[in-house]
């Protein structure tokens, strides 16, 4: 779990490791995912979204979706999108329209639903996954185990302190802080373990940066066709 915004580097410096509850099992290939918000974006947008509304065959003349149409276009998204990276956040999105909807369903009603939600709300903690968030996205879940990687900078403020807070409740079983600074190191409780680490980490000389479909340019070769032409 990281504290939000860009990775800070590790200083050249001795960092200590804070664990508590600790139970180590042998090295295992997990899948992982990243915690993310849509602030950027509408899930409405969402290709596999829009082929599920496309579906459902929504009309003016009628308000109401039929619970054929809804089934049906259930199958179909299935079929065309079951190995979609995102075919997990429909499914749950449209699962949790039906626990909200199950007597009738309305047109309006899904669009108000899907356009109003974030895709965070449909990621499941549950299950054999390493989750990668920020403190502010994991508000509200909780983890078997969670790894918390904390700047030096002191918490200096209630809001930095309120933040400390969510990060180190969101773990049930156990807890590992990675810190180099020292202002953690007054804490005590049980079953903790402090482990200092003297190697000297240098700064990372690569960045990398997850982009968007908002970071494309995509009418960029539009005046630069005949260029590309010549080049073959």
């Amino acid at each position: 779990m990281t504290t939000g915004g860009p990775s800070t580097a590790v200083q050249p410096q001795p960092f200590s490791i804070l664990s508590v509850g600790l139970n180590i099992h042998a090295a295992i290939i997990l899948p992982v995912k990243l915690i993310q918000t849509n602030e950027l974006y509408s899930l409405y947008d969402l290709l596999e979204v829009r082929y599920f509304i496309n579906q459902l065959n929504f009309s003016d003349d009628r308000y109401t979706i039929s619970d054929q149409n809804w089934t049906s276009a259930k199958k179909l998204l299935w079929q065309k999108y079951k190995n979609s990276e995102q075919i997990e956040t429909c499914i749950h999105l449209i699962n949790d329209f039906e626990l909200s909807h199950n007597k009738q369903k309305y047109q309006s009603d899904f669009e108000v639903f899907v356009r109003e939600s974030k895709i965070e709300d449909f990621t499941q903690t549950r299950g054999e996954t390493i989750f990668v968030s920020t403190i502010h996205k994991a508000k509200g879940k909780e983890f078997s185990t969670v790894f918390l990687m904390l700047a030096e900078s002191f918490p200096d403020s209630n809001e930095k302190n309120r933040q400390l807070y969510v990060a180190m409740t969101r773990a049930k079983n156990n807890l590992f802080i990675h810190i180099n600074g020292n202002y953690l190191d007054n804490i005590s409780c049980r079953d903790m373990k402090k482990k200092l680490d003297p190697f000297p980490y240098q700064k990372s000389n690569l960045l990398i940066i997850q982009l968007t479909h908002r970071d494309i340019w995509l009418d960029f070769f539009i005046e630069r066709q005949k260029l590309i032409s010549c080049r073959k």
